[in-house]
C-alpha cells in the first residue's frame, strides 16, 4: 500500500492496523498490567468506554486480555501495579498492550534497550513466537544489538546516520564490505528488519 502516513493523528494510525512499541517504555505505571492491556483491547475491538456497550463485548475484550497476557508470558503478573514489575516484563507489556489493539503491523523500536542479556533473550524468544506462530506476521524491529537482529530477521537495513548501507537477507548484509566497514570503523549503525 502506497499511503502517506506521517501526518495521521496516532489512533488513526492505530485504525489502519499499525502498532508500536517505544524505545523508552511508554506505560501508564499505576495501572495494573491487566489494566494497561484492556485499554489497548478495547480499542482493538473498536469500543471505547461506554455505558451503552454490549455486555458481550466486554466478554471477549477479557479474553483477548487473558490470550494475550499468557502469550507474552505475564499472565502471573496481570493483577501487578505496572511501576512495580521489572523493566523486562514492562518491555514485554509494551509488546503485549501493542497486540491488544491486533494490528497488521508491529514496530517495535529498540525492544531491547537496557535489559539484561537474559531478558533480552527472553524477549527476543517472544518475539519470535509471536511471528512463527502466526500471531503478528508483519514486524519491523528497529535494534542497535546485530546479534538479536541477525537472530530473527529474514531481511536487514543497515543505516549510518540515516543512509541505507545495505538491505537485503541476513547473510547478504552481514557480509557486505561496507557494513563492515561501518561496524569497524564505529559508525553509528541502525539495523532494521522486516
Amino acid at each position: 500500500m502506497d499511503e502517506d502516513i506521517t501526518r495521521l493523528r496516532p489512533y488513526e494510525i492505530c485504525r489502519k492496523g499499525i502498532a508500536r512499541t517505544y524505545q523508552v517504555t511508554s506505560i501508564f505505571p499505576k495501572l495494573t498490567v491487566y489494566e494497561n492491556v484492556r485499554l489497548a483491547a478495547q480499542v482493538g475491538f473498536g469500543n471505547g468506554v461506554s455505558a451503552f456497550r454490549d455486555a458481550s463485548t466486554v466478554k471477549k475484550v477479557n479474553e483477548q486480555v487473558a490470550v494475550i497476557l499468557d502469550v507474552v508470558g505475564l499472565a502471573d503478573l496481570s493483577d501487578r501495579v505496572s511501576m512495580e514489575i521489572s523493566q523486562g516484563d514492562q518491555r514485554l507489556e509494551e509488546v503485549a498492550i501493542a497486540l491488544g489493539s491486533r494490528p497488521k503491523l508491529l514496530l517495535l523500536d529498540e525492544p531491547t534497550a537496557g535489559l539484561s542479556a537474559k531478558e533480552t533473550w527472553f524477549l527476543v524468544d517472544k518475539i519470535r513466537y509471536l511471528y512463527e506462530s502466526g500471531i503478528i506476521r508483519n514486524i519491523i524491529l528497529v535494534e542497535h544489538d546485530l546479534e538479536v537482529v541477525t537472530d530473527l530477521a529474514h531481511n536487514i537495513c543497515v543505516l549510518n546516520y540515516g543512509e541505507v548501507v545495505k538491505d537485503g537477507c541476513v547473510d547478504e548484509v552481514c557480509n557486505d564490505p561496507g557494513v563492515q566497514e561501518v561496524y569497524l570503523a564505529g559508525g553509528k549503525v541502525s539495523a532494521t528488519e522486516g
